[in-house]
């Protein structure tokens, strides 16, 4: 009688516990597939960040490379620019010189 009775409670726990135990089961699949899935988000999120990171790094460099070819270009211009101001100068003082030795002839000629 006593064995028959602890089977019978040795079989009704089994029955409470084996729900727990296919739940514990399924909470545990599912979170490893959630688990799965974010991984798998945060690798795409950095394989994304990886992409737009490489291609900044091409637009710096190629922006480099540009402003090391304009650089010598705004150099020779600004050169160019002033030289052409210190010609302009030049001719300006060469013609106001012209100008004074004409009125001084002018004021010094007899007629």
């Amino acid at each position: 009688e006593h064995v028959e009775f602890a089977a019978k409670y040795v079989k009704e726990k089994q029955e409470e516990v084996e729900p727990l135990e296919t739940t514990a089961q399924y909470v545990k699949e599912v979170t490893l597939e959630q688990e799965t899935e974010e991984e798998a988000d945060q690798q795409e999120i950095i394989q994304e960040q990886q992409e737009e990171l490489e291609h900044v790094e091409f637009a710096a460099k190629y922006v480099k490379e540009k402003q090391e070819e304009v650089e010598p270009l705004e150099t020779t211009a600004q050169y160019v620019k002033e030289v052409t101001l210190d010609q302009a100068s030049e001719e300006e003082a060469y013609q106001q010189e012209i100008i004074q030795e004409a009125q001084w002839e002018l004021e010094h000629v007899e007629f």
